[in-house]
């Protein structure tokens, strides 16, 4: 039956469905080019968001690749609505001045803005945009994707955004206020995580899978603050089968065997990158875990997956620690 062409259509769809739900939008552009080469509804729109998603995110996939194919679906398509989208997608990815764009659309283009071009845009600019939002649940909702996809940004201005937003929470709709919690909370666990508590965090929504695994990981963590071991196992349990969410899959894996050189650690690993070969973080713990039990060879190759991933300054960072656990474990003679 797959290889029936409306079968393969769907089979593939479902795939990227499930693969974009995960978070991982290069596996599911691959899925949903397989499914528009089927002519399945719908699945050149959707591979088009998946590279614009990839794009976002990682370096497979780049700005000019996801406006091209944004292009072509504007130019094929017959309906009114996906054409008008097709067509702020090419000027959110366009090269143009960002400012211009964000004073003369609306917030729902301002949030794309800054959902699919923060990592190039500089930090002035960046809250120039933010600046412009009149609706302030637009606001909230662009403040959690930027603190979803770069928790290790900071900035007094993201402060101030943070502040201006929480003394204001009347102002935002209720589909609004579930953001600005988290955002709350990710600002906690960046600057105080100590001052989490697990009744709060218990009671955040689950707005995605990514949302349920993270409170899964907060949780454990604060459990294993208050050494209560045996509640942190369970929520390392239900992390350490989703290699998607790589945060909690490596936190979980640390948890359970500590030592880097546990073969059981490496063949979780192993099966991790099979299942998610588009992760950076991954990579890099498996080529450490790799070295620690002496399989050089395989961390050697693994290393050459990872340059296509990271951008060269940060490869080049981990290459020189990848030398350094290689001469730490090699014996001397």
């Amino acid at each position: 039956q797959a290889s029936n062409p409306f079968k393969t259509g769907y089979y593939n769809h479902v795939l990227g469905l499930w693969a974009l739900q995960q978070r991982a939008p290069a596996m599911a552009a691959r899925y949903f080019a397989k499914s528009a080469e089927a002519s399945y509804p719908d699945a050149a729109f959707r591979y088009a968001i998946s590279l614009t998603e990839a794009a976002a995110t990682s370096r497979e996939v780049s700005r000019e690749d996801a406006s091209k194919v944004w292009q072509a679906l504007e130019s094929d398509t017959t309906t009114a609505g996906i054409r008008t989208v097709a067509q702020d997608m090419q000027q959110v990815l366009s090269g143009s001045s960002p400012q211009q764009f964000a004073d003369e659309k609306d917030d729902a283009f301002r949030y794309l803005l800054v959902r699919y071009r923060a990592a190039s845009l500089e930090e002035k600019m960046l809250e120039k945009v933010f600046h412009t939002f009149s609706d302030n649940s637009y606001k909230a909702l662009a403040l959690h994707d930027l603190m979803q996809r770069y928790p290790a940004l900071t900035g007094s201005w993201l402060e101030a955004q943070i502040s201006a937003l929480e003394s204001q929470r009347e102002t935002l709709s209720e589909a609004g206020r579930p953001y600005l919690d988290w955002i709350l909370t990710l600002q906690k666990q960046r600057t105080q995580p100590e001052s989490l508590t697990a009744p709060k965090v218990a009671a955040l929504p689950e707005l995605s899978v990514w949302h349920r695994h993270k409170k899964h990981y907060l949780l454990a963590a604060i459990a294993r603050r208050a050494e209560q071991k045996a509640a942190a196992a369970s929520h390392y349990n239900y992390l350490i089968h989703n290699p998607f969410y790589e945060e909690g899959f490596l936190a979980a894996l640390q948890f359970r065997f500590p030592e880097e050189s546990s073969m059981q650690a490496y063949q979780l690993l192993l099966d991790a990158i099979q299942s998610n070969p588009y992760s950076a973080d991954l990579l890099k713990a498996y080529i450490r875990v790799s070295i620690a039990n002496g399989l050089q060879s395989y961390a050697g190759e693994a290393l050459q997956d990872l340059e296509k991933l990271l951008p060269p300054k940060e490869f080049a960072q981990f290459k020189e620690t990848y030398a350094t656990l290689v001469a730490s474990t090699t014996p001397e003679f």
